[in-house]
């Protein structure tokens, strides 16, 4: 535990005190939850050419594309939970992020333009 400041005994009846803080702490492990394929969107072909088939399996949703570098490309609100889109994407990574209109939910995923 240290020393004390003054150079005299460290009381050790403080220690039990401070373990019963200590105990009194709730702990817990780190907890990732699992996505099931169900609930993420799905994107083909990757690298995409001249159209884009996205889909999110019971949510509707609004897609938005940026560059790599944060630069916004375009955003297509969605009616239902699939779509074919027309693009035309500068050639590199696309990040699309999609926002579920039903549960304000977001995931990302990168694609490929060629």
């Amino acid at each position: 535990m240290g020393n004390a400041p003054d150079g005299a005994e460290v009381p050790y009846l403080l220690n039990d005190k401070i373990w019963s803080y200590m105990n009194a702490l709730e702990c817990g492990t780190t907890h990732v939850e699992q996505i099931s394929a169900a609930q993420t969107p799905h994107i083909y072909p990757n690298p995409l050419t001249e159209t884009m088939a996205v889909n999110w399996v019971g949510r509707q949703f609004k897609l938005t594309a940026y560059t790599i570098t944060g630069q916004l490309l375009d955003e297509w609100p969605m009616i239902g939970s699939a779509a074919t889109i027309d693009i035309n994407f500068p050639p590199g990574p696309i990040l699309l992020r999609f926002t579920s209109l039903n549960t304000g939910e977001i995931r990302y995923r990168q694609v490929i333009a060629h």
